[in-house]
């Protein structure tokens, strides 16, 4: 398993998911008994799966402990570091409980 703040990974048994948050945001699974090359997506045809292995990963992502690396790069991650970095960050919702996310007003 691996999480960083923008995406992640897990395998179990045959399968490895990999769910990447930047946009345009993908989720990806792949069947490693078949497919070790990981070449062919098979996330939509197996929705059971990608919802099991995506719940692992979040609940795993709420575990881990934050990153010493990616503290010591505030400046490189600009806005979106500060925000992942605050202690209030919130998983669920993607953001801060004083901060939900909106369009920019033109």
């Amino acid at each position: 398993m691996n999480v960083e703040a923008f995406r992640g990974a897990i395998i179990k048994g045959k399968w490895k998911l990999v769910k990447i948050a930047l946009l345009p945001g993908k989720t990806e699974l792949f069947d490693l008994s078949v497919d070790p090359g990981e070449k062919n997506n098979v996330a939509k045809q197996n929705p059971e799966v990608v919802r099991d292995l995506e719940s692992r990963l979040i609940a795993y992502a709420k575990e881990q402990k934050q990153s010493e690396w990616l503290k010591a790069q505030q400046n490189f991650l600009g806005a979106q570091g500060k925000t992942i970095l605050d202690p209030d960050f919130d998983i669920d919702d993607g953001g801060l409980p004083h901060e939900k996310p909106a369009m920019p007003k033109k």
